[in-house]
């Protein structure tokens, strides 16, 4: 139950898998499924006998009056007569059919919203009465679906959309229905032993640790060019690259409040203190050594690996929900696995 669960536990419940835009390049079993991706919170709930507990990786719980969907999910769960259940969910806002962004849920939790556009998407069960569940994955969607109901009820608790597809085309529909017509984040396939989250574009979380101060508008106290990096199973830093679009001087000059985290200055670069994330957008990658850092209160540089850099890379939003951290902000999100180690 959730009170066994701590939030490292909950964080490392929740799906990881390489990322790519184009879903053609998925080898389809017929293990394979997949299911629509919400930009939403990631959540770990556990239902007994009637009550119901909500918690995110970060260990904050939510309750039934931040989140009236939870109310919904309990009696859906009373009404099939379940005794206990441990579920992973992504907590979202939709309007109508559309899924609104990350922002719009952030509001909403903080009380600027209507909470009655919560809402909580099922994707996998972990425990049903008192039984831990190692069904295959098609089973267990198959079971949530029964005991749940689907998005098209008009409900605010569900099993995900999900499909078992057969041909590429399968995957094509599910992506049009939901990714370009009803704007969810993407899709999650998971194919044999292999995972992998299909977004429209590409992007990763990566840990600011200093701004550049080879832009012009540095003398001004605007910090427009920022160096990012990807962390390692080790936790160890590896350099993305540098982002300045998408930064504009309103951002600059909030952004400059970075400086009082500074913990080196040298002349190309103001280091600071990991602790921001971003999520930036590319074009594309290419193959490039860059260097790699221990932090111990300071940067120290321990080599040059085989990793990647981005081209044309703009800032998209700050990640107040993320940590710099592995499991937040790992170099698997450009790698096919740890292959620079």
């Amino acid at each position: 139950m959730l009170s066994r669960l701590d939030a490292v536990q909950v964080k490392a419940m929740r799906p990881r898998g390489q990322l790519i835009t184009d879903f053609t390049k998925v080898s389809i079993t017929q293990d394979t499924v997949a299911t629509v991706k919400c930009d939403g919170e990631f959540q770990v709930i556990a239902y007994a006998q009637g009550e119901i507990r909500m918690l995110n990786q970060w260990g904050r719980e939510r309750t039934e009056t931040e989140i009236p969907a939870l109310r919904e999910l309990t009696q859906k769960l009373q009404e099939r007569e379940i005794k206990q259940a441990l579920l992973s969910a992504e907590c979202y806002v939709a309007s109508g059919e559309k899924m609104l962004k990350l922002p719009s849920l952030t509001s909403t939790l903080k009380g600027v919203g209507n909470k009655n556009q919560l809402r909580l998407g099922v994707f996998d069960l972990h425990e049903l009465n008192n039984r831990r569940m190692t069904e295959p994955y098609k089973w267990k969607l198959q079971e949530l679906g029964m005991m749940l109901g689907t998005i098209q009820n008009g409900t605010k608790a569900y099993v995900v959309p999900f499909t078992f597809p057969n041909t590429a085309q399968d995957l094509a529909e599910l992506w049009k229905t939901y990714v370009e017509d009803r704007s969810y984040e993407g899709l999650f396939v998971r194919s044999n032993s292999e995972y992998f989250k299909v977004k429209p574009r590409l992007e990763a979380d990566a840990v600011i640790i200093g701004i550049n101060k080879n832009h012009d508008t540095f003398q001004h106290q605007e910090a427009r060019s920022l160096k990012l990096a990807l962390i390692d199973q080790e936790g160890h830093f590896t350099i993305l690259g540098d982002v300045g679009s998408g930064i504009t001087q309103t951002i600059g000059r909030t952004l400059w409040s970075l400086t009082e985290h500074k913990i080196a200055d040298d002349d190309k670069t103001l280091w600071i203190k990991p602790f921001a994330v971003v999520t930036v957008v590319f074009e594309s990658l290419y193959q490039k050594e860059q260097p790699r850092f221990t932090f111990d209160g300071d940067f120290f540089e321990i080599g040059k690996v085989s990793f990647v850099s981005m081209r044309h890379p703009r800032l998209e939003r700050f990640r107040p929900d993320k940590q710099a951290s592995y499991e937040d902000t790992p170099t698997s999100q450009v790698l096919n696995g740890e292959e620079h180690q």
